[in-house]
């Protein structure tokens, strides 16, 4: 399928959803370049509406069990072992005790497995885990910070939503959503997920009110520049060339 879908006759154009993802299409399947297009993924920052943030930030930190005075992370993701929830697990028990902090967990269900090593780790008290969020500007609005270290991503969405939401983000360099942000103006990147160390060092740069506000401004700022409107520009230039492309074969 692959075969048939890349490396067939005549050349396909390519539309890859990163840089790193056109990369990889040029390192694994020996794709040229000239066949190859980067589209970004879009969000609408008219859904993430600033003004009902106070409203859902005071309902659903109720709802979860969160104190209005905590620094509450949050974790996005369905399969958590790629996303790198244990490494993050092990960043948390790194945090200083006396810092009001809780990591909020949302997506899969399915999480005893990690609620195990919270327990090991002696962190069970500083993780809740939601499980599946039907809205999520409830969790985005409850949240200070998204935290995703993925070990491979080819665009999360939850980046660009997150930031839309005014979150400053972490994430990691195997994450092509990456490429949307300019740290550490909107957020940090690390190099490894398992660097327990590194991620605890900047969950703790999040636990800085001010550094979060300063974040937080700039990563609404540059979501503000992926949307529809301009994949949608995006995706029709490219329809228009793969067109002349075949009308000239």
């Amino acid at each position: 399928l692959e075969r048939k879908q890349y490396l067939g006759s005549p050349r396909p154009l390519i539309i890859a959803i990163s840089d790193m993802v056109q990369r990889h299409f040029q390192l694994h399947y020996g794709i040229q370049r000239d066949d190859l297009r980067v589209v970004r993924i879009a969000t609408d920052p008219h859904r993430f509406d600033e003004r009902d943030r106070p409203r859902r930030r005071v309902e659903w930190r109720h709802t979860w069990g969160l104190r209005p005075d905590e620094t509450v992370g949050l974790f996005v993701a369905m399969n958590y072992r790629l996303k790198g929830l244990e490494p993050l697990l092990y960043a948390v028990q790194l945090l200083p005790r006396e810092s009001p902090f809780r990591l909020l967990i949302v997506g899969n269900p399915q999480s005893s497995r990690f609620e195990r090593l919270a327990r090991k780790l002696g962190i069970a008290d500083r993780i809740h885990f939601v499980g599946y969020c039907a809205d999520m500007r409830n969790a985005y609005f409850a949240a200070d910070f998204l935290v995703h270290p993925t070990f491979y991503d080819p665009c999360s969405h939850v980046v660009p939503e997150a930031m839309a939401c005014g979150l400053p983000v972490i994430t990691t360099r195997y994450n092509g959503a990456s490429e949307l942000m300019h740290p550490p103006r909107e957020g940090l990147l690390i190099d490894d997920p398992h660097d327990h160390a590194k991620l605890a060092g900047c969950l703790k740069q999040m636990l800085d009110p001010t550094r979060r506000s300063s974040c937080s401004q700039s990563a609404r700022r540059t979501a503000a520049q992926w949307t529809f409107e301009h994949h949608y520009r995006q995706m029709m230039a490219v329809f228009l060339e793969a067109a002349a492309r075949k009308k000239a074969a």
